[in-house]
């Protein structure tokens, strides 16, 4: 099933990824500060436990459920052409399904300084 969970996004990004998902028939969902320390695959089936109170991230963050390939590049391409401004974005796999959103963060911006890090040299 094909699905994009939303994390933390500003009211114009959430229209340009709902634009997207309503026109490519994708299943859209967004989660609640109160999962943010449920696993992925339980948000997405529904069973996320809610209760976190901490201190939440301030970037944005889309993950991409079940859609991959030439999907994966128009649903890119839509959001882009749709101006949507976007911390993060990452796919599902059977490697990050267990991490939370927290985790999740936490790897795309260990991921990002290294990105950076390798362009300075």
């Amino acid at each position: 099933m094909e699905k994009i969970l939303l994390f933390n996004l500003s009211e114009q990004s959430l229209s340009a990824v709902k634009r997207t998902a309503l026109v490519m028939k994708i299943k859209f969902q967004q989660v609640s500060a109160e999962q943010y320390n449920s696993a992925l695959e339980d948000i997405i089936n529904g069973e996320g436990e809610f209760g976190y109170n901490g201190e939440l991230p301030a970037e944005s963050m889309i993950v991409l459920c079940g859609i991959a390939g030439r999907r994966l590049e128009e649903v890119l391409m839509s959001l882009r052409k749709n101006k949507a401004v976007i911390d993060y974005k990452a796919v599902l796999t059977q490697h990050n399904c267990k991490w939370t959103p927290l985790k999740m963060l936490e790897e795309m911006e260990k991921e990002k300084k290294a990105f950076e890090e390798a362009a300075r040299r």
